[in-house]
């Protein structure tokens, strides 16, 4: 899943919902912190702040992977 860049100060808050055996790597166009977010179990979260000088930067985790 690729995520856009958004506009400068907005929040994404992301919660993996699955009914099991599946998983998503969430790959946003401008990431500060790696190449992408993997999610494998239901309930995984990340919440995602949008800065224009540098892209999306995880502002929390629960559960996820950041890939690098």
């Amino acid at each position: 899943v690729t995520l856009a860049n958004g506009t400068n100060g907005q929040i994404k808050i992301l919660t993996f919902v699955t009914d099991g055996g599946d998983n998503v790597t969430l790959t946003p166009t401008t990431f500060k912190n790696g190449t992408s977010v993997s999610m494998t179990d239901a309930g995984d979260t990340v919440q995602l702040l949008y800065n224009t000088t540098g892209g999306w930067v995880v502002v929390s985790n629960s559960g996820c992977s950041i890939i690098s």
